[in-house]
Order: structure tokens, then C-alpha cells, then sequence
């Protein structure tokens, strides 16, 4: 996996998003699997991270599905025939904008359920935003004005360069803010023609004690789910030997990247 890697990439080109679908089974040999699993791991953060290096909009997305599988897998311990539902991976890489525009035309729904779970890792560190308050008028200089103590707002955000799905996009705990400050709600923009993805329900719990807000995501981890689709035996057939180690090197590759943050300033009149 990690050699097909390097191959596709070497092959990328800038206008360009590649795909490639595996079951992900690192082959185990008779060493150590702790030091095979970690050579993997290694390797792959480096190969994505020299990649990165050279091309500042890239991301990826790796999505977990499922499907019947009748055939052999092969253990240290021997070849072992199943017939039974077993995991496989798409993975998605390239310029992030590409990748954020082909998750706008084909979204995930598209694909009928068959996404169990999906990560997402990108080099976004600021996304376009502005503020108004209940979709009326929208300032335009990055602040909004608090009077008569209303202290709900919106902050509209066009999200789509994270790659995240909507799982995490709508979910409030993915988001740290300043203090004093609370994401009440968080709604997808429907209309595929605007320039927001998002709109960002706010309260504000004092105006006294705030002047410069901000709302960012938090740092990407790997998801609780990959853990429980690994196995480092090769012998559970319906989980994925060495998947943690794959999807950790693609998260360590990113680690130095900053979370999307949003700034924004508060008037008081």
C-alpha cells in the first residue's frame, strides 16, 4: 500500500484528484509485528509528507465501506477461507479544493448508506467567512455589532476545504471557541450556489468580558472507529490488520498543520 502510494502520488498532477479502493491488510511476515506495523507508519507519513511539502493545497480523504467478500485471506497462521461481509477503504487524495468540489457534487449520501465511517485530514487553515445574524444583513468588515443586549449571531463559513463530513461539520463539540462564547446550532447551506457551506448559530454570554472572538475546529485525532476496525493478528476476519498503522501515518503527516480558526472583532453599542 504504501509503495502504491508513492507510485500515485509521483504520478498526481495538480488539476487532478486520485482514488484508489483497497481492503487495507498489511500482510504480516514472521518478524515482530510491532516493528513491521510502525516500519508502515513511518514510511507512509514520510512518503505524504515530503508530498506535502512540494504542494501546500493537499488533503485526503479515506472512507470505510463494507461489502460481501467470498475468497481467502492469508495469516501467518495459513490461508483461511470466509464467505462472509468484510471492510474495505477508498481513499481520496490531491488538491483539497478538488476534493472539496467533488464532495459537493457527489456527496456522500450518493452513496446510499454504504459509508460506515470516513477521516478526513487537510492543510486548510483559514476558511471564507462573514457574519449576520438571523440570515438578515451580513457585515463585511470581519465584525458584528451587539446592542440591546441580543447576543445571538451567525458566522457563515464555507467549510468545504476541511473535508470533513457532515457527521463531524454539524456536530457542536467539534468546534473550540473563545470564552464567553457558545456555537448554539450549526446548519448546512443547501444551496449548492453559495459561497457558505455553513452557517454557525452563536451566543454570546457577555459582552463586557469579549472583544476579540474566535471559533476554530479542533485538531484532527485519529477517530475512536479505527481502532475498532484494527487487528494486528490477521486472523479477525472482519476487521482490518494494520489499519491503525495506516491511517495514524496519514494523521502524522498532517499533525503539523494548524487548526481552521476564525477571528472575528465585537462592537458594543
Amino acid at each position: 500500500i504504501v509503495t502504491m502510494m508513492k507510485a500515485m502520488l509521483a504520478a498526481a498532477k495538480n488539476n487532478t484528484v486520485s482514488i484508489f479502493a483497497s481492503d487495507c491488510i498489511l500482510d504480516l511476515d514472521k518478524g515482530d509485528p510491532s516493528i513491521f506495523f510502525k516500519q508502515k507508519q513511518t514510511t507512509l507519513t514520510e512518503t505524504i509528507t515530503d508530498y506535502r511539502a512540494k504542494h501546500s493545497d493537499f488533503g485526503m480523504r479515506v472512507l470505510c465501506l463494507q461489502s460481501n467478500f467470498s475468497g481467502f485471506l492469508f495469516p501467518v497462521s495459513g490461508p483461511v477461507k470466509i464467505n462472509n461481509k468484510r471492510p474495505y477503504y477508498i481513499w481520496i487524495f490531491g488538491p483539497q479544493s478538488l476534493i472539496g468540489k467533488l464532495m459537493k457534487n457527489v456527496p456522500d449520501t450518493d452513496m446510499n448508506g454504504h459509508i460506515l465511517h470516513s477521516v478526513a485530514y487537510s492543510s486548510a487553515t483559514t476558511v471564507p467567512n462573514t457574519i449576520g445574524r438571523d440570515n438578515g444583513s451580513i457585515s463585511n468588515d470581519g465584525s458584528v455589532i451587539v446592542k440591546n443586549n441580543d447576543m445571538n449571531f451567525d458566522l457563515y463559513l464555507d467549510l468545504t476545504n476541511t473535508l470533513k463530513d457532515e457527521t463531524v461539520l454539524n456536530n457542536t463539540a467539534s468546534y473550540e471557541v473563545s470564552p464567553y462564547l457558545t456555537v448554539e446550532k450549526i446548519s448546512k447551506i443547501q444551496n449548492t450556489k453559495s459561497k457558505y457551506s455553513h452557517i454557525l448559530k452563536l451566543n454570546l454570554r457577555s459582552a463586557s468580558n469579549a472583544s476579540n472572538l474566535f471559533v476554530g475546529m479542533k485538531k484532527n485525532n485519529v477517530p475512536s472507529w479505527v481502532n475498532e476496525q484494527n487487528d494486528e493478528t490477521g486472523n479477525k476476519l472482519k476487521t482490518t490488520c494494520g489499519i491503525k498503522y495506516l491511517i495514524t501515518g496519514i494523521k502524522e503527516a498532517f499533525d503539523g498543520v494548524d487548526p481552521v480558526t476564525v477571528n472575528f472583532k465585537l462592537n458594543k453599542k
